[in-house]
């Protein structure tokens, strides 16, 4: 499955940019909810976790990208399984970082 370079170019852009909002925000999130006086889910934890692994998706969007560019079979599909990982990213960090104050 071949996927197109503009198409690729748009994805990994929004997973770099996704990844560095990623790495901004959640350790403000993490100082303001460390002190509340209520237990942290599991959940929240994970994403407390997330600035450091959600650095991948950019890293496998460029790797599925070059293995695109040269023709491998099923490069495409692990590129649409990248950008979908991305898009499932953000409703879980977001329930996860407010699910403390509920």
């Amino acid at each position: 499955m071949q996927v197109n370079k503009a198409f690729s170019l748009i994805v990994n852009s929004l997973l770099f940019i996704e990844a560095l909002l990623t790495t901004i925000a959640i350790p403000q999130f993490e100082g303001i909810l460390n002190g509340l006086e209520k237990e942290i889910p599991l959940i929240t934890k994970i994403i407390f976790l997330s600035p450091v692994y959600i650095w991948l998706l950019p890293i496998f969007g460029i790797f599925f990208y070059i293995k695109n560019i040269k023709n491998y079979k099923g490069a495409g599909y692990g590129y649409i399984a990248t950008f979908i990982a991305g898009i499932l990213w953000l409703p879980l960090a977001i329930y996860g970082l407010y699910l403390p104050m509920l």
